[in-house]
This record gives C-alpha cells, structure tokens and sequence, in this order.
C-alpha cells in the first residue's frame, strides 16, 4: 500500500504566516535558487520557486545535498543560514503561474544535522 507524502513525515508541516525566501546553493558551485517558502516543519520545508528557463542545468535534483539561507521580508533581523539539507523532490505545480505566466515548480527539502543554534532559530520560526 503507498503512503501520501504526509504520511511519510514525522514533524507535521505548517504554513508560514510571514513573506519568507529560501535560497538554495551548492558549497561546490556558485548555482542559487531562490524561492518562497511554503510550509515549514523541524524536520524540512516546502519551497515554490520559478525555474530558470535558459540555465536548466541549475535545477535542484532530488538526493543531492545543499546549504540552505532562510530569511523574512521586512525583518532584516531574521537570517538562518548554512542550514544542511537534502532535496527530496521537484515537481511542477500544475495549478499555478507565476506573473510572468511560466509555471511555477514545488520542492521539499529535508534538513541534515542542524546545529543547536540552528534548531532554536527553526523553533522561533516555526511558532511565530
């Protein structure tokens, strides 16, 4: 019998009430994504990010390893950065279009080995 995606999760997932970014990179390669940040959990997050169209190659691919920067808009005070995670997917989401009318695509992003300092920032969020 599959099991939905939720069903897999051992933190439930909850939406963010404030504007927040992600940005995705690589330690070995200067690639970023920056998408806004969906859902959130202590255990990963969703992210719905427009794909660059001319440069398919930065792409997030699914297992592989990234550092993560998480930020609010309009709280400059707010940074979690170098957060380790592991892409888990990347679809389409077939339902939106961004402002330009391109599709718009969904990831989730399990986090790995977050430090102490890491978790409580992740906490603070997560309640606010």
């Amino acid at each position: 019998m599959n099991q939905s995606s939720s069903e897999k999760r051992r933190h439930k997932r909850q939406a963010i009430q404030a504007l927040c970014f992600v940005r995705i990179s690589t330690r070995k390669t200067a690639k970023q994504v920056v998408g806004s940040l969906s859902d959130i959990s202590a255990g990963g997050l969703g992210l719905t990010y427009l794909p660059d169209t001319k440069q398919q190659d930065q792409e997030p691919c699914p297992d592989r390893t990234y550092r993560l920067d998480l930020f609010q808009s309009g709280d400059s005070s707010f940074l979690l950065s170098d957060v380790p995670a592991r892409l888990k997917y990347s679809i389409e989401k077939k339902d939106s279009l961004s402002f330009l009318g391109l599709p718009l695509r969904r990831c989730g992003l399990e986090f790995l080995d977050l430090s102490a300092s890491q978790k409580e920032e992740l906490k603070q969020l997560i309640s606010a």
